[in-house]
């Protein structure tokens, strides 16, 4: 469904990106060099532990629905010959109440959600925090 497309259009859900970031990612995909990937990673908290998770399909979030930590390790490479640039991603899904426990860190899941309480109101949105909140209760 992204392929094709341009970044903009790609990443249209992300709040500022067409007005904000669209030239400086730009710049950035020009600047990619074969033989130099990139990586970069990113986070979210979702409900269900589907890789290819989509709010569209997702069931009514209720006190009970089950929340998993989502980190992806994203990595952009330009091929050699073509010039294209493609894009991995490797997702890893933990259920929120063992993040303590996965990370070896008593205190990761008190930082994570101190962290989602910091976070600027378009982008708790983004991210689906504030859509979460009534299966987040359970975990402060």
């Amino acid at each position: 469904e992204k392929f094709g497309h341009t970044l903009a259009r790609i990443h249209h859900p992300i709040p500022g990106f067409t007005e904000q970031l669209t030239p400086s990612v730009s710049r950035f995909f020009k600047r990619i060099s074969p033989g130099r990937p990139f990586v970069r990673f990113n986070w979210g908290i979702q409900p269900g532990d589907a890789l290819n998770w989509q709010t569209a399909t997702e069931p009514a979030i209720t006190a009970d629905t089950g929340l998993y930590y989502r980190s992806e390790r994203q990595c952009l490479l330009r091929l050699p010959a073509s010039q294209a640039v493609i894009f991995f991603i490797r997702i890893n899904l933990c259920e929120l109440a063992r993040v303590n426990s996965q990370y070896e860190d008593p205190s990761a899941l008190a930082g994570l959600l101190a962290h989602m309480d910091t976070l600027p109101a378009a982008e708790r949105v983004y991210k689906g925090i504030d859509r979460l909140q009534l299966a987040l209760q359970k975990y402060r």
